[in-house]
């Protein structure tokens, strides 16, 4: 995966908002995400978001791609400001966590990794 540019709206937002537009992770032709938007829990519910989202918006339109982005069905605030700022929902999606096993403590030695 490949990031995209960096907007960081600390000084222009006010303090907790960071923002990033992750570019190239085999999108759909012509699509472009708007990724990792966060906000610190502090002050959130205050629209510190809404100016980021909506210049990174503008560019990748601007350049000629369909703009999306996603979040957990549990984050209904991300969801209620993605709605209110033009987004539909197009589509749930199930993810799964897979989870591989620790290697039994012999292989780890057997490696060299870890304590003697």
């Amino acid at each position: 995966m490949t990031l995209g540019p960096v907007v960081d709206l600390d000084d222009a937002a006010g303090p907790g908002v960071e923002f990033a537009l992750a570019g190239d992770f085999d999108p759909p032709p012509g699509w472009t995400e708007i990724s990792a938007v966060c906000t610190d829990p502090a002050v959130r519910g205050q629209g510190l978001a809404t100016r980021p989202i909506r210049s990174v918006a503008a560019r990748i339109v601007a350049r000629g791609d369909r703009v999306f982005l996603h979040t957990s069905a549990e984050n209904t605030d991300a969801i209620r400001l993605y709605l209110d700022l033009g987004f539909r929902l197009r589509r749930t999606t199930t993810f799964r966590l897979l989870v591989t096993p620790e290697p039994p403590v012999e292989a780890v030695h057997a490696s060299g990794i870890g304590r003697p």
